[in-house]
């Protein structure tokens, strides 16, 4: 009873990340994650680059890169016109 006890404020609803392609062309190409994090107020979770998952703290982002992020739709606006 007490292990259930513990569980009874989970939040089951959990908000998707956004999933966004990074192009040839975008500002974002070489930035590090940190800094576009700490520009756009966004959290980028994972990387797929190619068919390899990379946990995205300390990685630069490179073309063709897609990114799992999270944040509050207006940080969300602002990030995406980084795109391009």
């Amino acid at each position: 009873e007490y292990i259930m006890g513990c569980f009874l404020d989970l939040i089951t609803e959990v908000p998707r990340p956004f999933i966004i392609r990074v192009h040839e062309n975008s500002k974002l190409v070489n930035m590090s994650v940190e800094e576009v994090e700490n520009l756009t107020k966004i959290k980028i979770l994972y990387i797929l680059r190619g068919s390899e998952w990379i946990i995205a703290q300390g990685q630069t982002i490179k073309a063709n890169d897609i990114l799992f992020v999270y944040g509050d739709v207006p940080f969300i606006k602002h990030f995406l016109k980084l795109l391009f």
